[in-house]
């Protein structure tokens, strides 16, 4: 079925077209951003695996109701040692105690959690949100996500009186 009415025809209408070209675009830089997500998340497992890194190590998430957040890592002393010679943080903060001493976010430290976030493939953080965890296997160099997204089921009940 053709339709013929010029308003709704992106080809003619340049709003519709340019709405289009933007959401095109906002999909091709979403792309763009998980794939460097996901290549900075592996150059981190792959440096620990070569700097003597063994065993695995885990991150947790969860969010709801607007708001989100990365619980703490389970890793060895000897895997947080290592992360810690690499310039590798987990944390938003823009301050961290590394090393006995504060220090403030430089071009030498790679924050993990941003790109982690964007990994996710759902929403997690808002309305019903979500959970997961994070397996980093520093013996293999993989990387596993496990997510699950929360939904709000609705029932019905008719009755009639």
């Amino acid at each position: 079925m053709t339709d013929n009415n010029a308003d709704n025809n992106a080809e003619t209408n340049p709003q519709d077209s340019s709405m289009s070209s933007w959401h095109l675009k906002y999909l091709e830089e979403e792309a763009q951003r998980t794939s460097d997500a996901k290549t900075i998340v592996r150059k981190f497992v792959e440096d620990m695996k070569a700097a003597g890194a063994t065993g695995t190590a885990t991150l947790s998430f969860n969010g709801y109701g607007d708001s989100g957040d990365f619980e703490s890592a389970e890793m060895t002393d000897e895997q947080k040692e290592i992360m810690q010679k690499l310039n590798y943080i987990f944390d938003y903060d823009r301050d961290k105690y590394v090393d006995g001493k504060w220090v403030n976010e430089s071009k030498n430290l790679v924050f993990l959690l941003p790109h982690l976030a964007q990994l996710v493939p759902f929403d997690w953080v808002n309305n019903e949100g979500g959970y997961g965890e994070y397996t980093f296997n520093f013996d293999t160099a993989e990387v596993g996500l496990s997510s699950h997204l929360r939904v709000e089921s609705t029932e019905d009940f008719d009755d009639t009186f």
